[in-house]
């Protein structure tokens, strides 16, 4: 048994080298250079913790799609969350049919959510994890 853990054991070396690898590879995908990873970069502002109001974010990640609607009464407090979660489709073969997907569901969601159409300026940010 021992054996078996010890094929899966990293020593600080070898974890430091994967950290680097990784971090170049985060680095090329997101400046559009070759990488196993796709990366999109993200424009949301990092939080304050003086925000108050409603925020929408959009988790992208490889398999699931989450959109979630965050209600903030007061600076640190949290409110409300709603949020709706799908599996991306493996069929999309162009740009124009992921972002597509993710703006039509975006759009669902804030029906469901009675989301009102003066909220056009609603906070909102692409992040995947």
């Amino acid at each position: 048994m021992q054996e078996i853990i010890d094929a899966f054991a990293i020593d600080k070396e070898k974890m430091e080298i994967i950290i680097k690898k990784m971090l170049e590879e985060m680095e090329n995908g997101l400046q559009d250079k070759p990488s196993t990873l796709q990366m999109l970069p993200t424009y949301a502002p990092i939080p304050t913790g003086k925000e108050v109001g409603t925020y929408m974010g959009i988790d992208v990640g490889g398999t699931n799609l989450r959109v979630l609607l965050l209600e903030i009464p007061e600076p640190g407090v949290r409110g409300e969350l709603k949020s709706v979660e799908c599996v991306m489709p493996k069929d999309s073969k162009t740009i124009d049919e992921f972002f597509g997907f993710i703006a039509l569901t975006s759009l669902n969601f804030s029906d469901f959510s009675s989301i009102s159409s003066d909220s056009s300026n609603l906070p909102s940010g692409l992040f995947s994890v």
